[in-house]
Formats: C-alpha cells, sequence, structure tokens
C-alpha cells in the first residue's frame, strides 16, 4: 500500500516547466495529432498529404479542452540522441462524452520525462492512455500520470510498458482518483517492464484513490526478464539468439505498437522500434539496446510478426 503522501509532487519540484501552456479546444470535432520530438527530423518523415491527421514540431507544453462530444487522438513521438533533460507537460480538461487517446513513444535519450494530467468534468468521458519506453547506456525515462474521474460513468484504461538495458533507469507513477460522486467508473492502470540486465532498473508505483463504492477499478505492475523458454524455442527452430532475443522484445512492444490507429505511423514506428531494439538508430553498435558482436546493417531487423497469435 502507498500513502497518498508518498507519491511524487509532479508539479513542484524542479521539473516544473515555466513556458505558458499553448490552448487548444477541440468542440463535436475529431482531432488526430502527431508530436515529434527527435534530434533527427527524417526519423519522424511522414506524409500528411491526404491523411487526415497533423504533424507539429516540439512543444513542450500543452494544455487540451475537449468540450462536449469532441474526441482527440495525440501521438508523441521522443527520439533524443543526447545527454539532456526534456520534459513534457500535458493538462487535459475533458467535459461530456469526450473522448481522448494518448500515445507517448520513448525511444531513448538523456532523461526524458512526461507529466499528463487528465481530468473528467464531464459524464461519459473515456481515456485510453499508452506508453512505450526503449531504454539503455544511462538514460532515463519517468511516466507521471494522473487522472481525476469527477463525474459518472467515465471510463480510462492506461497501459505503459518499457525494456530497460544497461545501467539505465525508468520510473511510472500512475494516479487514478475517483471523486465521491463519479459512480460506474471504469478504471485500469497497468505498467509492465522487462530489465535486459541486472543493472537496470525500475520503479512502478501504479496507485487508486476511489471514495465511493460502485466502480470497476484495477491496477498492477509487473517487472521481469525474458521467457527463456521461449527464446530457447526460437533457436531451436534456426533463429540466432540476437534475433530471437529482438523478436521476443518486439512482440513485448506491439500490443502498444498496434493501438496506434494511423496506418502510416503505426508502421513507421513498428520498423523504428524493430531497428531500435536492434540497435540500427544507436551511433555505434557498442550503444546497441540489444548487445551484438555484428554491424547492425543486417536482415535481422527485419521481421514480420503475427499479432494475432500473441
Amino acid at each position: 500500500m502507498i500513502r497518498k503522501d508518498q507519491l511524487p509532487r509532479i508539479w513542484d519540484d524542479d521539473w516544473k516547466c515555466a513556458d505558458v501552456p499553448a490552448l487548444l479546444t477541440v468542440t463535436g470535432a475529431s482531432t488526430p495529432l502527431v508530436e515529434c520530438h527527435d534530434d533527427n527530423r527524417s526519423l519522424f518523415l511522414l506524409d500528411s498529404q491526404d491523411k487526415g491527421y497533423a504533424i507539429q514540431d516540439e512543444v513542450s507544453s500543452r494544455r487540451v479542452v475537449l468540450e462536449a462530444g469532441a474526441s482527440m487522438s495525440l501521438y508523441r513521438l521522443q527520439w533524443h540522441t543526447g545527454s539532456e533533460r526534456h520534459l513534457y507537460d500535458l493538462e487535459v480538461e475533458m467535459h461530456e462524452g469526450a473522448e481522448l487517446k494518448i500515445c507517448t513513444i520513448t525511444l531513448g535519450g538523456g532523461h526524458v520525462r512526461n507529466n499528463i494530467v487528465v481530468r473528467m468534468k464531464g459524464e461519459h468521458c473515456r481515456l485510453e492512455a499508452n506508453g512505450l519506453y526503449l531504454m539503455d547506456r544511462e538514460e532515463q525515462c519517468d511516466n507521471y500520470i494522473f487522472v481525476e474521474h469527477a463525474c459518472p460513468n467515465c471510463t480510462s484504461h492506461e497501459l505503459y510498458k518499457g525494456i530497460i538495458d544497461d545501467s539505465a533507469r525508468a520510473r511510472f507513477n500512475g494516479h487514478v482518483l475517483v471523486q465521491d460522486g463519479a459512480v460506474k467508473t471504469e478504471a485500469l492502470m497497468t505498467n509492465r517492464n522487462i530489465l535486459l540486465t541486472d543493472k537496470a532498473h525500475v520503479d512502478t508505483r501504479p496507485f487508486l484513490e476511489i471514495y465511493n463504492d460502485d466502480v470497476k477499478c484495477s491496477h498492477g505492475s509487473t517487472i521481469g526478464q525474458l521467457d527463456e523458454q521461449a527464446k530457447f524455442y526460437l533457436m531451436t527452430r534456426g533463429i540466432s539468439e540476437k534475433t530471437a532475443v529482438t523478436m521476443l522484445s518486439y512482440a513485448f512492444c506491439d500490443e502498444v505498437i498496434r493501438s496506434i490507429s494511423i496506418d502510416t505511423l503505426r508502421d513507421t514506428v513498428g520498423d523504428m522500434v524493430k531497428k531500435r531494439l536492434h540497435g540500427e538508430l544507436s551511433s555505434s553498435c557498442a550503444d546497441c539496446a540489444i548487445a551484438c558482436a555484428h554491424p547492425c546493417n543486417g536482415h535481422d531487423a527485419h521481421f514480420d510478426i503475427d499479432a494475432s497469435k500473441l
């Protein structure tokens, strides 16, 4: 059991961003939005023509108001090659019948922190928040998400997955607050992590704060290693150990990747995750997320997984 006073005060510490948040109001409309946070714009060069979505450059702080019946999908793609700290704030206010989908993909870089606050101020709101983070070397990734259910009949689902290698570190702090009177609430929060070395470290704290009985809420977290039996099975079928590890790691990530509803973006992210796991996005072979003894430009990073078999 975690007491409320043990949770981090994410808005009152040294990470507090001084920038004035942008205000985006969507009324009764559907808005897909892709944000690119990277050091190499070519990584996320997507064709926005006739795709029905907008691509924006880095926005460190954003405030979104979803009015009645509005829906929004926000995809954040993060890839930094330096050792700097990067903070991204998102605060969302949802009104009756609003729907919000957030997907944050972090492929590495320095110390990345994502703060998300969602407040449901109307009935029948729906939130889906997914995250994927792949960290190695001395990198760090923090994901803090706070969801307030202030009205009845609202739903929130959060799923965050991470693979941590070398001496990297990841933190997940999730807090769901169900206010008195917010009956028929459904809130599910899950954080799953894979550690590839003994030095990798994860702190995970999913937390529920509930003030009425008529709810359906659950939370959970797992920290473990890749399944050795599954890896052995693949190797007995003629697959190299390196490729077997990459395939199992990608299968672990696939649930979050498949949540991306934009086909072009989903394919691009899936390809980047494969290359990241294989090391092709790193500056040198020594920086690979998966240790390898050969140059990372071979065919091992290219494979297909039938998601229906997972």
